[in-house]
C-alpha cells in the first residue's frame, strides 16, 4: 500500500503520466487474457485492447511533443 501512496503523492518523483500509461496497459492485458479465456470475439477484443494501448502510448507521445514545443518557445525568449 505504501508504494501506491508514494506514487500518488504530490512529492513523488514518478511521472503520473507514466503511471497512468502502465495502468492502462495492464488493463488491456487483463481484458485480452480474460476475453481469450472466456472464448469471446477476438476481433472485438483486439479493437478494445487497441483503444487501451493506443490511449496509454498516445498520451505519452503527445506529452513529449507538447513539452518539446514548450521548451523551444522558452529558449527563444
Amino acid at each position: 500500500m505504501s508504494l501506491f501512496r508514494e506514487l500518488l503523492s504530490q512529492k513523488s518523483d514518478t511521472s503520473m503520466m507514466r503511471f497512468l500509461s502502465l495502468i492502462s496497459l495492464l488493463i488491456a492485458g487483463g481484458v485480452a487474457c480474460f476475453g481469450v479465456y472466456a472464448g469471446r470475439d477476438l476481433m472485438g477484443l483486439a479493437g478494445l485492447c487497441a483503444v487501451f494501448v493506443g490511449g496509454s502510448f498516445g498520451g505519452k507521445v503527445s506529452q513529449k511533443f507538447a513539452e518539446s514545443q514548450t521548451n523551444v518557445n522558452i529558449e527563444e525568449k
